[in-house]
């Protein structure tokens, strides 16, 4: 999925007019260091069931503005058992109507990995042990957005075939049926409610967690989660891995058994997404710990800057005629602090830009 670009530039110039003279503001503002720096958290997960060759492995990811580590032991005869198990679905006959979700539920059902999968959800829960489950379930979907890249090579290649949750854990890489998978299988081992949203014209899938009726996408009573990149529950990006944009219903894809629970914090998520739309724009749903720390610290700025500029304003500084000694040193520091305000502003965006 592709990055979402800012292009907000400020390019800000003030006149003072003093005594028939003309006073032209200099950019002068240094790059202040008042970011928000992010405490991260290590967490590790041993295996004790193997005690075979183990392949050691750091997984990173975010979680809102904060970014959290997942030291691993990677058991290698776990994942030799996966890539032979398998990956086709085999039938008699005419074709069944259900076979996509019989075929998903091959990877979805095979209990393997369970072991291994409950060991990482035991250490996840350790950022927070008095989470509630709902909020617990935004950690896990955070945990797969950002821990695994998006595998490019199997995105070209036409004749690869799904992972099982563990290959793409042990791989450090999928593509979005992969992910999603992963994604599913969690949720599920959480006994929530889940499906699988199939874009066929798109090349694309992702995750659907029940929610109460009315705040589901696509007029479902499932709300869309995006597994292969940052995204909030519920939001839908404008673009995705190869530029794809999604312009159809899904098809949905059962999983056999289903969970029991249903997401319930949607309805604060979504009074919550009104705020941030408002606050920080449509970016911050699908940005980085970092990006979502830059967005915040360039609307801080942008506040300090609307402030500044009223009383420039207020003060007349840019009117005609001579101004009073008292009133040009206020307007020469106004203008002052303005333009380096917009140093900062602009120097932010340039690092929200860059990949």
């Amino acid at each position: 999925m592709k990055k979402m670009k800012i292009k907000r530039f400020l390019v800000l110039l003030f006149i003072i007019i003093l005594n028939n003279s003309c006073f032209r503001t200099y950019e002068n503002g240094e790059e202040e260091e008042n970011y928000s720096h992010n405490s991260d958290v290590i967490l590790e997960v041993v295996d004790d069931e193997h005690s075979g060759r183990m392949k050691e492995d750091l997984q990173v990811f975010d979680i809102d503005t904060k970014t959290y580590e997942l030291n691993c032991l990677l058991p290698e005869d776990l994942y030799e058992y996966f890539k032979i198990q398998p990956k086709t679905f085999e039938y008699t006959g005419d074709l069944p109507r259900d076979w996509k979700e019989k075929f998903y539920n091959i990877f979805l059902n095979n209990k393997k990995d369970e072991r291994f999968l409950n060991s990482i959800i035991n250490e996840l829960n350790r950022i927070n042990s008095s989470m509630s489950d709902d909020e617990f379930v935004e950690v896990v979907v955070a945990y797969v957005q950002g821990a695994f890249e998006y595998d490019w090579n199997s995105y070209y290649n036409i004749n690869e075939k799904i992972k099982y949750p563990y290959e793409t854990i042990f791989l450090k890489k999928g593509v979005c049926a992969d992910k999603s998978v992963l994604l599913a299988k969690m949720l599920f081992l959480l006994d929530y409610e889940v499906v699988l949203f199939a874009f066929e014209k798109a090349n694309h899938m992702a995750v659907g967690i029940k929610v109460p009726r009315g705040y589901g996408n696509f007029g479902t009573n499932y709300a869309f989660i995006e597994s292969t990149d940052y995204a909030r529950i519920g939001q839908i990006p404008d673009n995705y891995a190869g530029g794809i944009k999604i312009k159809e219903a899904p098809e949905i894809i059962n999983m056999n058994p289903k969970g029991r629970k249903t997401f319930k914090k949607i309805k604060k998520i979504k009074k919550e997404d009104k705020i941030i739309l408002e606050k920080y724009g449509r970016e911050y749903f699908f940005a980085s710990a970092k990006k979502k720390n830059i967005l915040k610290n360039m609307t801080m700025i942008q506040t300090r800057l609307d402030s500044f500029k009223f009383e420039h304003k207020l003060l007349n500084c840019n009117g005609n005629g001579a101004l009073s000694k008292e009133k040009y040193s206020k307007c020469k520091k106004l203008t002052n602090e303005i333009n380096r305000l917009v140093v900062i502003y602009n120097k932010q965006v340039k690092k929200y830009n860059k990949k």
